[in-house]
């Protein structure tokens, strides 16, 4: 009579790789300088926009008059912190943003309920509710071309 433990010693197992730390470390460095590219551009992409978004805020500029620039400091900031219109539309802002996120989020959840139920051309219907999104990207395509 063959035990469990006498069937596990008659196959060998198979080797199991084994990686040295140096080899799992050159390993995490190579990913990183084939990462560091994209990420540096990443980057730049976000930081430049948000410094440069960040002069300005301290800038006066008229938009009528654009060779007029000097210097506001924080005047600017001074000038919306103490305009009751800035804390309602930041109220605004937050309550529009909130009640946005529960309808996509709640309506989201009902919408996938619904498409996961078995019901006759199911196929057809996901195809139609997944359309609009295909066919927007697809209208980017020719949006170089003018047409």
């Amino acid at each position: 009579m063959a035990t469990t433990e006498t069937a596990s010693l008659a196959r060998p197992a198979a080797p199991i790789a084994r990686t040295t730390a140096t080899g799992t470390r050159q390993m995490r460095t190579l990913a990183r300088l084939m990462m560091a590219p994209a990420v540096i551009l990443l980057l730049i992409w976000m930081i430049v926009p948000l410094a440069m978004t960040l002069y300005f805020s301290f800038l006066n500029y008229n938009l009528l008059n654009p060779g007029n620039v000097s210097w506001a400091g924080l005047f600017n900031y001074r000038y919306f912190y103490t305009d009751p219109a800035f804390w309602q539309s930041i109220w605004n802002t937050l309550l529009l943003v909130g009640g946005v996120l529960m309808i996509t989020v709640i309506g989201g959840i009902a919408l996938a309920l619904l498409l996961d139920q078995p019901i006759l051309g199911q196929g057809i219907v996901r195809i139609l509710v997944i359309s609009p999104f295909r066919i927007g990207s697809c209208g980017l395509l020719f949006a170089p071309l003018g047409l």
